[in-house]
Formats: structure tokens, sequence, C-alpha cells
């Protein structure tokens, strides 16, 4: 692979050099805007002349700062071209999987491009029916979690979680609304701990 096939998938990849280069480009491309925009005002005189020497020493900062960044990325692109060569093509670039990612679900079918207000409208609907349901899946387990699930018993919540040890296990408790929703949120956000202690078997 030649260094400019190698800098194309540097770009494919976003590799951390690649950004370097990319960041120097737009900080310097932010110094030429204003020292652009100095010129152009002084010649309408809309700025006094030290306002247009700030802006001209500004420009010039962005620029030089935004070389230098540049400069720094292409150093460790030609560092991995270098490490990529000497390792037979496998020091730099691995192969990436494919990211799995959550899955909502409720009665009406499942989703797994969401945000934090579609889990919420998903508990918002579930909490005025007992006929409706809503599951967050997980694409691997978290704290032992693989998924929570949710139904109404009553003016309680029946929140249950899929627990993946040596063997699957499903356990539930009753719970508020104001606590169901803040397990989803926290479980969606790999902040959720369960306490072992609150929860019951679900027997088959």
């Amino acid at each position: 692979m030649r260094k400019k096939e190698f800098k194309t998938k540097c770009r494919k990849q976003k590799t951390g050099s690649y950004r370097l280069v990319q960041a120097g480009g737009i900080i310097a491309a932010i110094g030429v805007v204003i020292v652009l925009a100095a010129v152009f005002l002084a010649e309408n005189n809309r700025i006094v002349f030290s306002t247009e020497m700030v802006l001209l020493i500004t420009g010039f900062v962005f620029g030089i700062a935004g070389a230098i960044v540049d400069l720094t990325g292409e150093m460790c692109i030609s560092r991995e071209y270098q490490a990529y060569l000497n390792s037979n093509g496998t020091a730099v670039f691995q192969k990436v999987k494919p990211q799995k990612s959550f899955t909502l679900e409720n009665q009406n079918g499942k989703i797994s491009k969401f945000c934090d207000n579609d889990i919420e409208n998903f508990l918002e609907e579930m909490f005025v029916s007992t006929e409706q349901f809503v599951i967050l899946t997980a694409p691997a387990p978290k704290q032992r979690v693989r998924f929570v699930q949710a139904c109404m018993e009553e003016n309680k919540v029946n929140l249950q979680l899929g627990i993946e040890e040596n063997e699957t296990s499903l356990v539930y408790k009753l719970c508020s609304k104001e606590e169901c929703r803040r397990i989803f949120l926290e479980f969606y956000h790999n902040r959720f701990v369960p306490d072992d202690s609150e929860y019951h078997m679900v027997t088959m």
C-alpha cells in the first residue's frame, strides 16, 4: 500500500492522526477568515487600526497553530505508515467489527435507533395501561443484566431484569413509575447496578 492510499484509509477509519490533520486544517482556515475579515473591515473604515492589528495577530496565531497541529498529524501518519510497512500491514488497521446497539421494544414493535426521550415516551404509554409492556435490551450484559422489561400491575410497575451469569434467570420487583424510569435510563447509560436483595426470582 502506498502512502497516499494509507492516508485515504486513515481518513475513512477516522484515525487519531488523521483527525489531527483535519483539526489543523480547520484551525488554519479560521485564521485565514479572521485575517481576511480584518483586511476587509479596515479597507471599508469599519474598524480602527488597533482593532485591525488585534484581528491580524489573532488570525496569524490561528494560522500558525493550525499549521503545527496539521504537521503533528502528518508526522503521526508517517510513523503509522512506517509501522504498517514494518509489520506487513497489521500494525495500524484492525478489522472493525460492527457495533451492535440497544433495542427498545413494546407491543407495537422494536427499534434500534432511539434516545432518552423515546425510552420515556414508551414508558409513559405503558404507565396508563396494563396491556402494554416495554423491553430495553443491551447488546451485551451490563452488570450481569442483559435486559430490563416492565409492565403495569395495578398501581405499581412490575420491573423485571434478565440476568446472564452461568445461566439466564429472570428476577422482578414492584416499584414506582419514577424508579422504573430511573432504572431504564441508568441501564441505557451503563450506570445501573442492581441490588440483589430487592429482587425476587420469577418462577415459571
